[in-house]
């Protein structure tokens, strides 16, 4: 496990105790961090490395998206994050109508952690 700033997952913003960044403190907590920071960043986005992030607005935000491909998006794109060892379960929820997609997953972290998460688009 790495160590690295924790973002709570609620506001994602630093979280500051006793005047110091909050670390996180186990693989759970490392992982989600990483999750979360990696499927909230735009391709393109970071001015350090361009070529990182969810292509999100060239392929998946855009009218008449095969919602077939953006689970594949998606879920490759945790199956290779630094950390997992497995993606256990990737769900989807879709209403054609409104055009929400909401995913949950879990997976299994390289040491055997359990780490699960999602989001709405």
């Amino acid at each position: 496990m790495g160590k690295s700033l924790y973002i709570d997952p609620n506001t994602y913003d630093l979280e500051i105790l006793n005047n110091n960044l909050r670390m996180t403190t186990n693989t759970s907590q490392w992982l989600s961090c990483k999750l979360e920071a990696r499927l909230k960043t735009f391709f393109g986005e970071w001015f350090i490395n361009s070529t990182i992030g969810v292509p999100y607005f060239e392929q998946i935000l855009k009218k008449q998206v095969d919602i077939n491909n953006v689970t594949t998006i998606l879920s490759d794109y945790i199956k290779n994050t630094r950390g997992v060892k497995e993606l256990i379960t990737f769900d989807v929820d879709y209403d054609n109508i409104s055009r929400h997609y909401k995913y949950t997953f879990e997976v299994t972290s390289n040491d055997g952690t359990t780490v699960s998460g999602g989001s709405e688009l």
